[in-house]
């Protein structure tokens, strides 16, 4: 069977967090419950690997070290999916809890590496002492070039999947001519860039064996879909286009338990819905529950339809749960969790 080459995926495993950062995308700074289990989808996935195949992978919660098979989940995504590059996207304050977790880093070879968000600039100190702890003493840090950040992120847009990985502005000059032409026009624009050379919310740790941790400060976060009333949620009644064209989270497509989503949002959102109180429409409470994946058993009548739309970011339905005007606000992350009752079980 053919495979489908994606440039991203994420790997949903928890709903677990030990932060509680204010409108968490993932609703994790609630205290929702729920973890996902390796072993319980490895063969679904093991399946999923003959048919699609990603440029890049996540591995996210929740907080992703609270899983009980968080590693397993690490090695098992790294062993399936051999030429991808795989980023863990953690908060940083578990990481020297975790044992043997840096020799699945190892047995790698690099080509996995930690994303570490600080939510709290306060804790700045803390996740740096924490990174130099787990790497050693050996270790080099430098400040991502802000050229280089642009052009990663604008040459991942245009990237051919023929085309070679580029994470470096400098590697234009290497590319043969055809590819050199596509950028053309997002070289000049990067190239001839005036402002800061580096930037101070992305710093790059890396050991001597090329293992790497890189810190950016994250503390600032838009409106989430869900909308605290007292503890009774309601959600946003956007114009679902007008939601769309907004959100950050249109490429990142999420797997949660064998099973393939537009965005992390739409598989969320009805397991919130399941452990707490909401007041919402009958429209909508149908609309929260409709939305369909895809799995392995509909792969091959809805596979061809459902990546054209998760590729060119399509709208549905669902987007309309989504600010279509949404805030940023500065978050100062905590351990403090706010307490809301939950639904009492039937």
């Amino acid at each position: 069977m053919k495979s489908h080459l994606m440039k991203y995926v994420e790997f949903y495993i928890t709903n677990v967090c030990n932060f509680n950062c204010d409108n968490c995308n993932r609703f994790n700074n609630y205290h929702f419950s729920g973890q996902t289990s390796w072993d319980e989808y490895k063969e679904e996935y093991t399946k999923w690997r003959e048919r699609l195949d990603f440029e890049k992978i996540a591995i996210l919660g929740g907080e992703p070290t609270l899983n009980p098979s968080f590693l397993k989940w690490v090695d098992g995504i790294a062993s399936l999916w051999e030429s991808s590059t795989i980023e863990i996207v953690t908060n940083a304050s578990r990481i020297n809890n975790i044992n043997g977790f840096y020799d699945v880093l190892m047995k790698y070879e690099g080509r996995i590496f930690v994303g570490a968000s600080l939510h709290n600039a306060d804790h700045h100190d803390d996740i740096h002492n924490s990174i130099i702890e787990f790497l050693g003493d050996n270790v080099s840090t430098h400040k991502m070039d802000d050229k280089d950040i642009k052009w990663e992120r604008s040459y991942a847009d245009i990237k051919d999947p023929t085309w070679p990985k580029s994470s470096k502005i400098s590697d234009y000059d290497e590319f043969p001519y055809h590819i050199r032409d596509e950028c053309q026009d997002i070289y000049n624009d990067i190239n001839g860039y005036s402002g800061d050379e580096t930037t101070e919310d992305l710093v790059v740790y890396e050991d001597e064996n090329g293992i790497r941790i890189i810190l950016t400060i994250s503390n600032e976060f838009s409106d989430s879909a869900i909308i605290n009333n007292d503890g009774v949620f309601s959600l946003h009644d956007s114009v679902p286009q007008e939601a769309l064209d907004v959100c950050f989270s249109k490429h990142c497509h999420h797997f949660i338990k064998g099973k393939l989503y537009k965005c992390g949002v739409v598989p969320l959102l009805p397991e919130f819905y399941k452990q707490f109180e909401f007041d919402i429409s009958d429209e909508d409470n149908e609309l929260v529950h409709s939305y369909s994946p895809l799995t392995l058993e509909n792969y091959t009548e809805c596979n061809d339809v459902f990546i054209d739309n998760l590729v060119n970011a399509k709208v549905i339905p669902q987007c309309k749960f989504c600010p279509s005007n949404p805030k940023t606000t500065t978050i100062n992350a905590s351990t403090k969790k706010e307490r809301i009752m939950k639904k009492k079980k039937l």
